[in-house]
């Protein structure tokens, strides 16, 4: 195959890898505190085994966008919006790693624990504890109260992390990412220089996901149309390699 019908094949590949991320970005534009996925592309040398040489490939950057969602109010008593550039802390119920979320809709599980999608919230000492659904108040700095009689209870203060979306690291699930230890460790002194009077979330409301729905449908034609001609090529290439096939076999 020759180096022209290669790229070719590498165009049509690249073009598959965006419309993919487009359509996960227009899959999940209603879910909550989602961040939108945005590509580039960078041109890495690979050794060609067969001319032991090194060529030039396209090799796509997958990043997050910073642009928040807008926040809608729900008056719902465990719904908060992170504001800013914190999130809210889980637990996976499985590996017992923590991930990070902008979902702040909120649960209470069968133990009176905190909980986005099944995966328990950590507070700064801990799971927060709801006892009896009492009236619940999040302050705006993460404090978690009860009110009762107009008198706050203290039951605990969200362990919120400060990121950046182009910490974030990709995984399987939609409302939730995981970060490098030592991105943690770094943005732990970023924090620690911020105002502690600072507002991080807002109470009784959600951020909606960041999805631009008109880019990213320009986006998925644009890719459609693409990989349409990157096959036709591949198709007529074959199509004259086959006549060629013919012909050199009719006059041997």
């Amino acid at each position: 195959m020759n180096s022209g019908i290669n790229a070719v094949l590498e165009a049509a590949k690249d073009t598959v890898i965006k419309h993919e991320i487009i359509l996960n970005n227009l899959s999940n534009i209603n879910t909550t505190g989602f961040r939108e996925q945005n590509f580039s592309f960078t041109l890495n040398k690979q050794k060609n085994n067969v001319l032991n040489d090194k060529e030039y490939c396209l090799q796509p950057i997958i990043f997050y966008s910073d642009k928040p969602g807008s926040i809608q109010e729900t008056n719902r008593l465990l719904d908060i919006a992170l504001l800013k550039n914190y999130w809210i802390t889980l637990k996976n119920p499985i590996s017992n790693k923590e991930m990070y979320t902008r979902n702040g809709h909120m649960s209470i599980d069968s133990k009176n624990r905190l909980t986005v999608n099944k995966y328990l919230v950590l507070g700064e000492k801990g799971y927060i504890i709801i006892p009896n659904y009492e009236n619940i108040n999040f302050l705006e700095d993460g404090t978690v109260v009860s009110t009762i009689k107009g008198k706050n209870k203290y039951l605990g203060k969200l362990k919120l992390t400060w990121l950046q979306s182009k910490d974030l690291k990709k995984i399987n699930y939609s409302f939730c990412y995981d970060v490098c230890e030592q991105t943690i460790e770094n943005n732990k002194i970023k924090e620690n220089k911020l105002s502690t009077n600072e507002k991080k979330l807002k109470s009784k409301s959600l951020e909606t996901s960041n999805v631009d729905l008109t880019k990213n449908l320009l986006q998925s034609i644009d890719c459609c149309r693409k990989f349409d001609f990157y096959t036709s090529i591949v198709e007529h290439d074959i199509e004259n390699d086959n006549l060629l096939n013919k012909f050199v076999d009719i006059n041997s």
